[in-house]
């Protein structure tokens, strides 16, 4: 669905819901500043309540929760209905960090309802001059909200905009703004477990050693501490099926341009390469629409990652087959913006019913949140849990997880054959606490699999 186009001024109404906004703009053209997006919570005087109510890079959430910036991109998420009731506007702007805005070539803001297709955009008409640039605002009206295209900025960049809302900006080493950064989110520290009593054995890779020698050399130790997480668990020696699931949704899209879904890859394919015999695994990438993948083998995991895992998009979306480009890599224009689990849920457990006997399957499942046909997640599930296979559902860089941070508690199963956790930024874990959390639950089901019989 193409997003509607706005001009300066224009308004219209938003679902009380969990909204994202993007800045986009052509990343590669020669001479372009750094963008940093910026949210600002103010009150119905139109200033913000204190330093606080600015979320930018030195302050990424909000205390309330209810707007946070996503590390590594100039993409806000606002939980509508978690605004503070004192807080009347949020608005959103831009500023570069050397230069003018009209330097950021093709600059506009994309809004979309969490896990939909992008719903609104606005072009800034005239840039000229300024460093920092109010792109829209979310508002209340009555008991709703709507969406505001604005266009107006400053010269003096991020330093104006803060002091015409009410925010106190001090300058750092360098003469540049900056806040206190807000405290970090309080998590459940990382325990790592006492090595096995017996060393581990490091399965040998078919074709590793044609990897570059330093990606050969990640894999090696990778390898390494999914066999001790194994062996801590029981599980020593374990062997099953690896399947790769990759959210490809709009909100995604920057993961992809970056690098972070390569490397996410990378260290995912080190649990195949340790856990299956031929190094090989099957691997879908889904979004509104989902495609299986050719096989990831890990002696090929560079040209595989090169190919698949910078999906081009297009700004004005068509849902156009196929999926492959005559080159062989992916169209991910093909695959939309949104996201819809279940439909590459259903052909996962399809293709598990057609495998021959051998290892049960371990499925690795990526989402970004945004989560919806909950029923129909929770049904295959359920009806999965008679055949020899895990979902390990991981959430990363998003918010409203749904069903998947439920199922846990999920009734009438032969076996809990799930697992679920999430992390806002996957790059800040270890390789050991990454390993740790991905297979926390997959050796008690094997144990409990093998006893229930859904293991033969």
């Amino acid at each position: 669905m193409t997003p509607t186009a706005l001009t300066s001024g224009a308004a219209v109404p938003v679902p009380d819901s969990t909204i994202r906004v993007e800045a986009k703009w052509d990343w590669a053209a020669p001479g372009t500043p750094g963008v940093s997006l910026i949210g600002l919570l103010l009150g119905a005087d139109g200033r913000a309540g204190g330093d606080g109510d600015m979320v930018f890079y030195n302050h990424q959430r909000h205390a309330s929760g209810a707007v946070r910036l996503h590390t590594g991109a100039a993409r806000l998420q606002v939980d509508l209905p978690a605004v503070p009731a004192e807080v009347a506007t949020v608005a959103l702007a831009v500023s570069v960090d050397s230069g003018t805005v009209d330097a950021v070539k093709g600059l506009h803001l994309v809004v979309q309802e969490l896990g939909h297709d992008p719903m609104l955009r606005f072009d800034p008409p005239d840039t000229a001059r300024l460093s920092a640039l109010v792109l829209g605002e979310l508002y209340r009206r009555g008991t709703g909200w709507r969406f505001r295209a604005v266009g107006q900025g400053w010269s003096d960049g991020l330093a104006g905009l803060a002091r015409t809302y009410g925010v106190a900006v001090e300058a750092d080493a360098d003469g540049a703004p900056a806040l206190s950064p807000a405290p970090p989110t309080p998590h459940e520290p990382f325990v790592p477990l006492p090595p096995p009593a017996t060393p581990v054995t490091v399965v040998a890779t078919p074709g590793e050693e044609r990897l570059p020698a330093d990606m050969r050399e990640r894999l090696s130790l990778r390898k390494r501490l999914v066999g001790e997480v194994l062996a801590q668990r029981n599980a020593a020696g374990a062997r099953a099926r690896v399947f790769l699931v990759l959210d490809a949704s709009g909100s995604l899209e920057h993961a992809y341009h970056d690098g972070t879904m390569a490397r996410v890859v990378e260290r995912l394919a080190a649990v195949g390469a340790q856990l299956t015999p031929d190094g090989v695994l099957s691997a879908w990438i889904f979004a509104s629409e989902m495609t299986r993948l050719p096989d990831l083998t890990v002696a090929d995991l560079p040209e595989w990652t090169r190919r698949f895992l910078r999906p081009g998009r297009i700004q004005d979306f068509t849902s156009v087959p196929p999926m492959f480009r005559p080159d062989g890599t992916l169209d991910g224009e093909a695959l939309g913006y949104g996201n819809e689990e279940w439909k590459v849920m259903k052909d996962i457990v399809r293709t598990v019913a057609e495998l021959p006997p051998g290892p049960p399957v371990l499925v690795l499942f990526l989402s970004d949140g945004g989560v919806s046909r909950g029923q129909q997640i929770e049904s295959i599930v359920r009806r999965s849990a008679d055949r020899p296979m895990f979902w390990q559902f991981v959430g990363v860089d998003g918010a409203r997880y749904g069903v998947l941070e439920r199922l846990d508690r999920l009734t009438g199963r032969r076996v809990d054959n799930s697992g679920f956790f999430a992390v806002d930024d996957i790059d800040t874990l270890t390789d050991a606490e990454l390993y740790a959390r991905l297979l926390s639950e997959f050796p008690t089901w094997i144990h409990a699999a093998t006893q229930a019989g859904v293991i033969r």
